[in-house]
């Protein structure tokens, strides 16, 4: 078994460069802490952003409401983001 705890792990694969685990948590590069339930919840949490998007999408759409086209647009990056965190999640995962 490869001992990570606490070492970076661009040794795994160098999209990780950076990240590490420490005590069963897995440390971004910015030090985001993520416990293994967390990464679980991520799914849950982009599934539930995406029908919160969708749902202001249609609200969206009736007249006056411009501010909520800044919302979508803070959500679109939200889930990007997230979207990149799932893929490094999943490399880890799957490694």
């Amino acid at each position: 078994m490869l001992d990570v705890d606490g070492h970076d792990l661009a040794a795994l694969d160098a999209a990780f460069s950076g990240w590490r685990i420490d005590r069963g948590q897995l440390i971004s590069p910015e030090g985001w802490q993520f416990t293994p339930g967390a990464i679980r919840a991520g799914v849950y949490n982009e599934l539930r952003a995406r029908t919160l998007e969708a749902d202001l999408r249609a609200f969206a759409r009736e007249p006056a409401r411009p501010r909520l086209l800044d919302a979508l647009a803070a959500l679109d990056d939200l889930t990007d983001r997230t979207e990149r965190v799932r893929r490094a999640l999943s490399a880890i995962v799957t490694a």
